[in-house]
């Protein structure tokens, strides 16, 4: 699971089946993220952060995954 904090992407451990978050792994900075792309689906939607040195990585993401898309765009303006 990803959150958004005032600098910085967080990263939790989840569980969707059981709607359950578990122990926070970290952060990210957002100086070291160029972009996160999130492309339509139904239920679960291709997710795309690269980081400021061209590496990606994409992964799935449901739920308010277009909003922590969409916050990290308001903290990269």
């Amino acid at each position: 699971m990803f959150s958004v904090g005032s600098d910085a992407l967080h990263v939790w451990t989840a569980d969707p089946m059981l709607n359950r978050v578990g122990k926070h792994l970290g952060q990210v900075p957002y100086e070291k993220i160029a972009s996160i792309q999130v492309e339509g689906g139904k239920s679960w939607q291709p997710v795309t952060i690269t980081m400021a040195d061209g590496t990606s990585v994409t992964l799935e993401g449901r739920g308010a995954i277009h909003a922590v898309a969409a916050e990290f765009d308001k903290h990269k303006a």
